[in-house]
């Protein structure tokens, strides 16, 4: 009878003890306005536009992670820093980018919303005004 106590005491603790992930990303969905352009880095491209959809994500740390930084691809291509492919920003201050998120005891397990703009997605002008004509 005390072995059957000792393994309801054991299998207790266990389930109790909730594992964490030291670091949550999910995908929410953004309020912000897309941007569409004519190709102004490259004027030799005439038959495409820049396209800008921005992403929202909630980034939520336990206490044991520091900081996080990113790497951004997209079609198997790593996208350089923030200055020239794409852009992110705190949900609070959008003015300025951001290069990594700085964790302290304060915003642990506190979600952080950050904005990912790729600056330099290039669809054809013919693609364009398909989509266009379905909105």
């Amino acid at each position: 009878m005390k072995i059957k106590h000792l393994y309801f005491l054991v299998f207790s603790i266990l389930i109790s003890c909730e594992s964490k992930n030291p670091l949550e990303i999910k995908q929410i969905v953004s309020n912000e306005v897309v941007t569409i352009l004519p190709s102004l880095k490259d004027q030799s491209i005439k038959d495409s536009i820049v396209i800008s959809i921005p992403m929202e994500f909630e980034v939520t740390a336990n206490s044991s992670v520091d900081y996080v930084d990113w790497l951004y691809r997209v079609d198997n291509k790593t996208l350089r820093d923030g200055s020239f492919d794409y852009q992110v920003y705190n949900d609070k201050n959008r003015k300025e980018p951001i290069y990594q998120l700085d964790f302290d005891e304060s915003l642990a397990n506190k979600p952080i919303t950050i904005i990912l703009k790729e600056r330099n997605h290039l669809i054809s002008k013919k693609k364009w005004s398909g989509i266009a004509e379905k909105i």
